[in-house]
């Protein structure tokens, strides 16, 4: 007969380190226009701090993916009331995503 193998249980972590800033006008996510297109004066951009070689010929592509953390998430669960399941426990928390105020 076949023998089915189980796969292995392995932990992955993964580590980043900061390589840039957003600076943008807002300081706050109250207030923060969900369609940025519509508001060009609300234009940010990315501050690196690595060295130019780094991102030599990114030019050539269309678009690049952008892999964030907030410092100042306030979605965050603390130490004392964070829940016991897997998802909390890796410190991620859900968008909470709701209509738009008014009569959207």
């Amino acid at each position: 007969g076949v023998k089915k193998v189980q796969p292995q249980q392995q932990n992955h972590s993964l580590l980043m380190h900061c390589i840039g800033t957003i600076v943008s006008p807002y300081t706050k996510r109250m207030g923060t226009p969900r369609q940025g297109a519509l508001v060009p004066s609300g234009r940010g951009f990315i501050q690196l701090r690595i060295p130019v070689e780094c991102i030599e010929g990114l030019e050539l592509y269309s678009h690049a993916w952008v892999l964030f953390t907030f410092h100042a998430n306030t979605d965050t669960p603390s130490a004392n009331g964070a829940a016991s399941n897997s998802f909390n426990k890796l410190n991620l928390s859900k968008t909470k995503i709701r209509p738009p105020r008014g009569n959207g």
